[in-house]
């Protein structure tokens, strides 16, 4: 959450990346706040013109390893 909030203030790409990275790390599904999180650390990224098509692939390599 923290990293979202930094991505946003700062307008940094690599803070999104590390966000999005550490949802993919929650051991659960249930554990990533899908409805509020999650969905503003998209909208910023698609604010800072990151593709959320790779965004999706990313996430899903980051969750399977």
């Amino acid at each position: 959450m923290r990293r979202t909030l930094q991505g946003r203030r700062q307008s940094s790409l690599g803070l999104i990346y590390d966000a999005l990275d550490g949802f993919a790390l929650l051991p659960e599904d249930d554990d990533v706040p899908w409805d509020s999180w999650f969905k503003a650390t998209l909208f910023v990224a698609r604010t800072l013109g990151i593709n959320l098509d790779t965004l999706g692939s990313r996430f899903e390599d980051v969750a399977s390893g």
